[in-house]
């Protein structure tokens, strides 16, 4: 049979299908609310509660570190920022063209917290072994507070007092000076993760491992506390507020009312080189 009369048979064939065979089915899929969008993955668009797409902020890598991993980056007031990274105790300092220096290593394998006072002296707060290091205008770094703690988790200047969030005893301290420190909480958990003061002056903690976010009124003068807010995931991460006063919680970790089974365990590859980036609101 030639390419001629298979051709002619193959169309015959076809002719006489049923017309079931080649039916097309339409569907129609609504995507219109914020669950709808936020199952999926967003590159260039922010999608906002009621539903709506917009474009987002651009982001792009501005510098980049060696070390294993970048664990808190603050303004240093001067267009630049303070970067502290891991595993070996750096603190950077990254100016407003990007340049970047060492500006003080501890003697700890990690700095997870920084924060600076209305001087512009350095606050950094080192783990293991916990050690709170104040840097001043001058570069020199000293140890300035050691609570006795394993972990200095986070770092907050409000009012001439240094907040010391720490584990894993699940203390909070208050600093008024160097080596001038107080017990201001001693929580029920095993770590104090994140410190927040919002436009009001209220102090906001998170912790670990019962995700509970404790709120102090007058923290200048009181360390009376409200629970807020009982996460179902273990660690309260971080906080931030909006233009309205409203505060947004982050959690991460296992969810206590549904634990994961148990899974073997898989060494990780080494992880690539973190970067810092910047966003642009105008884009």
């Amino acid at each position: 049979m030639n390419f001629r009369t298979l051709s002619l048979a193959l169309g015959l064939a076809l002719l006489g299908a049923p017309v079931s065979t080649f039916a097309v089915h339409s569907e129609r899929v609504d995507q219109n609310s914020f669950e709808d969008f936020s199952a999926g993955e967003v590159h260039g668009v922010e999608v906002t509660q009621d539903g709506f797409l917009r474009a987002g902020p651009r982001l792009e890598k501005w510098v980049s570190f060696q070390d294993a991993a970048i664990w808190d980056a603050i303004p240093d007031g001067k267009g630049g920022y303070f970067v502290a990274a891991g595993n070996e105790g750096k603190v950077y300092r990254v100016d407003a063209q990007g340049k970047t220096s060492v500006a003080f290593q501890a003697k700890e394998s990690n700095v997870f917290a920084l924060a600076l006072d209305a001087k512009g002296n350095l606050y950094a707060g080192s783990s293991p072994d916990g050690r709170v290091y104040r840097m001043g205008g001058d570069g020199k770094a000293e140890a300035w507070f050691e609570p006795n703690q394993k972990y200095i988790w986070d770092l907050a200047w409000r009012d001439g007092k240094l907040y010391v969030g720490t584990g894993e005893n699940g203390i909070l301290y208050r600093v008024s000076d160097k080596a001038k420190g107080e017990v201001f909480f001693d929580s029920d958990q095993k770590h104090i993760r994140t410190l927040f003061f919002d436009s009001k002056g209220r102090l906001w903690t998170g912790s670990d491992p019962d995700g509970v976010v404790f709120r102090f009124e007058k923290p200048e003068s009181s360390a009376v506390q409200r629970v807020i807010y009982k996460s179902a995931f273990k660690e309260v991460k971080s906080f931030t507020e909006d233009a309205r006063g409203n505060v947004f919680v982050a959690t991460m970790g296992e969810d206590k009312d549904h634990p994961k089974a148990a899974t073997a365990t898989v060494k990780a590859p080494a992880p690539a080189s973190p970067d810092l980036a910047a966003t642009d609101e105008k884009s």
